[in-house]
C-alpha cells in the first residue's frame, strides 16, 4: 500500500512564499527529484528537517547545471495555545528560544563534503512560527516530582508568523562573520561558548566546521586547549 506524506504548513506556506517572489512553479520533477520551486535554472529548497537529507538531491540538481537555493529556518519564537490543567480553557503563549544563525553549524557539520560548491547557496531564515493545536503531554515522574512533557515538541506543523531575520551563506567567509566581532584572534572553544553565548558543544561545531571548510586554522593550545584563528588561506 503506498501512503503519501502529508506536507507541512509551514513547508508549504514557505514554498509559495518564494515561488511568489521568484515567479517559478512548485514540484516540478528535475534530475530525478522534486524540486520544492524552480524558474529557469534556479532552483529553491526548503529543508526543515536535517540537511544531511539532501545531499543526494543537492549533488543531482548541481551536477545537472542547475543553481540551487536551500532555504533553512530556525525557530526563535513559538506562538501557540497552552490548556490549562484544571479549567480546561485555553490561552495563547509565546515562548522564546535561544537560536540564532550561529544555530546553523548544527546541520553544517555534516554538510562539509557538499558545502561549499559553486552555484550553491544557504539561506537561514530566523522565524517566529504559530501554532493552532494544543501539544499533548505526558507526566513524567523524575524522583518524587511530575514533570510535564510534550509528546510532539519537535513537530514543525506550523505557519510563519514573522521572519526577523534572514541572511544568506555562499562560502566559509560568510560563515566567519558569524563569530563575535570582540572574539580575540587566538580562542578556543570556551572563548566562543562565553563571547558568543552559546553552549560548549555547540562552540565546538562551530569550530570544526570552519576548520573544515579551511575558514579557521589551529595555532597550537593553550593548557589542554585547542588555539584557533582565521585562517591566513583566503580561498575559503
Amino acid at each position: 500500500m503506498n501512503y503519501l506524506k502529508r506536507e507541512s504548513k509551514l513547508h508549504e506556506e514557505l514554498k509559495r512564499l518564494y515561488a511568489d517572489q521568484m515567479g517559478g512553479e512548485t514540484e516540478v520533477s528535475v534530475a530525478g527529484f522534486s524540486a520544492d520551486v524552480i524558474k529557469d535554472r534556479q532552483v529553491v529548497e526548503i529543508q526543515l528537517g536535517k540537511l544531511l537529507a539532501l545531499k543526494p538531491k543537492i549533488r543531482a540538481l548541481l551536477g545537472q547545471g542547475y543553481s540551487v537555493k536551500v532555504v533553512l529556518p530556525l525557530q526563535v519564537a513559538l506562538t501557540a495555545p497552552v490548556r490549562k490543567t484544571f479549567t480546561g480553557k485555553t490561552f495563547m503563549r509565546t515562548t522564546r528560544r535561544r537560536t540564532s544563525f550561529l544555530n546553523v553549524f548544527d546541520e553544517l557539520v555534516y554538510w562539509t563534503d557538499v558545502f561549499p560548491a559553486e552555484r550553491l547557496s544557504l539561506e537561514v531564515l530566523l522565524l517566529h512560527e504559530g501554532r493552532d493545536w494544543v501539544a499533548k503531554t505526558v507526566t513524567v515522574w523524575r524522583g518524587r516530582f511530575p514533570r510535564r512533557r510534550l509528546l510532539n515538541k519537535l513537530r514543525r506543523d506550523t505557519k510563519v508568523v514573522e521572519i526577523m531575520d534572514k541572511r544568506v551563506f555562499k562560502d566559509g567567509c560568510d560563515l566567519l562573520n558569524l563569530l563575535p566581532d570582540n572574539l580575540p584572534d587566538l580562542f578556543t572553544n570556551r572563548d566562543l561558548a562565553k563571547l558568543a553565548g552559546i553552549s560548549y558543544s555547540l562552540a565546538a561545531r562551530v569550530t570544526y566546521t570552519l576548520k573544515a571548510l579551511q575558514a579557521l586554522e589551529k595555532r597550537g593550545r593553550r593548557d589542554r586547549s585547542t588555539l584557533y584563528s582565521a585562517s591566513s588561506n583566503k580561498a575559503y
